[in-house]
């Protein structure tokens, strides 16, 4: 029995590892998935599923199971299979609500939210927003038991993990309460997530891929701000947070060159702060701004000839 746990754990390890180097960047590398990409992913599924089966419910079969099914899910919704992602980020919830009443694991809470943050995603590109919504409140409901925001902000590892994936489900839960037309609350959740990551950078000035994830989350509060802008003044916050965003990014460029979505995020950024830069009458400095655009897209299309 023991050898059978053993070989189990190892096993997960292993898939969580290939998951994370291989199936991840064939994900941020391409405009879409290929054929070969798809039946590699499918292969992994299936590992996934088997561990998903496992018998008996103790504490390493509930966190074993929990993770399988919550990777099974969210490799669905990666598929744009979005009902079986459904099912399976629903099973991995309940598991995770039972192994929380084994063991008070804080590392349990974060991997428990980060699939409701996916299953919020999958709610929300099926046009859900509502149970969007739900899911991303939980799911900070959750995290928010671990410490309050100020000391999760403390410098250690699990720490950050824990600030890091508020602010993503702070992100996600202003896009729906944007959808809802909710205003007031999606405007706070966007302020939030931008004072949590910009803490984050501040502890952490070399972390590229917390950089990458800022840069995309900033754009999104900033075309938002800028969307509802009636005055000079709110453009001017917009303006302000797309520079700051475009910086994150910028500032990490010889990393992520080759990938699809850092070449596209930055290009759209540049697009959208010529926008705000022409509604404040800062006309050079949009045409500039236009071109840098132009030029990224330009690259995109060479790097990714899928998108001619």
């Amino acid at each position: 029995l023991k050898d059978s746990r053993e070989a189990n754990t190892i096993a997960m390890a292993s898939l969580r590892s290939m998951v994370h180097e291989s199936v991840s960047q064939r994900m941020t590398q391409r405009e879409e998935l290929t054929d070969s990409d798809r039946a590699y992913i499918r292969t992994i599924l299936q590992q996934y599923l088997a561990l998903a089966t496992l018998q008996g419910n103790t504490e390493e079969t509930l966190a074993i199971r929990a993770e399988a099914e919550g990777q099974v899910g969210s490799l669905y919704y990666h598929l744009f299979q979005p009902e079986d992602a459904i099912e399976h980020l629903r099973t991995a919830q309940s598991l995770y609500r039972q192994l929380r009443q084994l063991r008070q694991n804080p590392a349990d809470s974060v991997a428990a939210a980060g699939y409701m943050e996916v299953l919020a995603a999958v709610f929300f590109t099926d046009g859900r927003f509502q149970e969007s919504r739900d899911s991303s409140d939980e799911a900070i409901t959750l995290l928010d038991t671990i410490g309050d925001r100020a000391s999760i902000l403390a410098k250690h590892d699990d720490d950050r993990k824990v600030a890091s994936a508020l602010s993503s489900l702070l992100i996600m839960r202003g896009e729906a309460n944007q959808r809802l037309e909710d205003h007031d609350q999606a405007r706070q959740d966007f302020r939030e997530a931008a004072a949590l990551l910009q803490q984050l950078i501040a502890d952490r000035p070399d972390d590229v891929s917390l950089k990458f994830v800022a840069g995309n989350n900033l754009r999104t509060f900033a075309s938002y701000l800028n969307d509802r802008a009636t005055a000079d003044s709110e453009r001017q916050e917009a303006l302000s947070i797309l520079n700051q965003s475009i910086s994150y990014m910028e500032s990490v460029r010889q990393n992520e060159m080759n990938s699809f979505r850092y070449l596209s995020t930055l290009a759209w950024s540049y697009y959208d702060r010529s926008f705000v830069l022409e509604s404040l009458g800062r006309l050079d400095d949009a045409i500039s701004d236009m071109w840098k655009s132009v030029e990224l897209t330009e690259k995109l299309t060479e790097r990714f000839p899928l998108m001619n």
